[in-house]
């Protein structure tokens, strides 16, 4: 690794930025290039081509004819031209389950990129427009946006959602999630109950009915199996995309 000071003193720093027009790389390669080709210009290209052509065929694991042409095309920018191969090797869901960060980051822009391509309206579920959707699209879809939806507004309010008969159903014969099922179906029949012993009409009718319910020992376990299984939840549907990528956007 070279410093200013190395840079500045290497007696390859008069030839540097002749290498440099010709090849994109910082000083600091270019003179260890320089140095490993005895201040050869045109071996050190040569050079650099052959480590940028290694570099991308080991990272993408291609032959070296393509990885070459790719280069090529970017002008043997590495980035520009891994980004170019996986565009072709790689449908766009293949791309984003690859990038880093988090699962739930992932999935939304994977749900995304779905609404994107299926035009979806915000109100999908309630417009039936289910049928822009393939049956993985949907299943994904449909807990991806209850969850998104419970989570910011409260499990509880969540479970009141008139489509979250169709995301237990999804959960137990698609993601094979029984206990998170069971226990938004659980959550959700208990509080029907309360609703008949506790009928409101007012604001105060609603508190009274609310404060009830969570000192409900039955209906607070079935909460906390939602909460305490949330991220899950967004392990099983990331596993269920990864596992039917080809059913997800190309």
């Amino acid at each position: 690794m070279y410093n200013e000071g190395k840079i500045m003193d290497s007696k390859y720093i008069n030839v540097l930025p002749i290498l440099k027009k010709h090849i994109p790389i910082s000083s600091s390669y270019g003179l260890k290039l320089l140095e490993e080709t005895n201040g050869d210009i045109d071996k050190s290209i040569l050079l650099f081509k052959k480590k940028s052509v290694n570099i991308v065929m080991s990272k993408e694991n291609i032959e070296a004819d393509i990885a070459e042409k790719a280069l090529q095309k970017c002008h043997f920018d590495i980035g520009k031209a891994l980004n170019l191969i996986r565009e072709d090797k790689y449908s766009i869901t293949e791309r984003i389950l690859k990038r880093k960060g988090k699962k739930d980051n992932i999935l939304h822009r994977i749900a995304l990129v779905i609404e994107e391509n299926a035009k979806l309206s915000n109100d999908w579920m309630i417009e039936k427009e289910c049928d822009k959707l393939n049956k993985k699209e949907f299943t994904f879809m449909i807990i991806w946006d209850w969850l998104q939806f419970a989570s910011w507004e409260s499990f509880d309010v969540g479970i009141d959602v008139i489509y979250t008969d169709k995301v237990i159903e999804e959960l137990k014969n698609s993601l094979h999630f029984e206990v998170f099922a069971n226990a938004i179906e659980g959550a959700k029949k208990r509080k029907e109950k309360y609703k008949i012993h506790f009928p409101y009409k007012s604001v105060e009718g609603y508190c009274d009915f609310i404060n009830s319910l969570v000192l409900d020992k039955e209906y607070s376990s079935h909460m906390n199996i939602i909460r305490t299984n949330e991220n899950l939840l967004i392990e099983n549907l990331y596993d269920f995309v990864s596992q039917h990528k080809e059913a997800f956007p190309k």
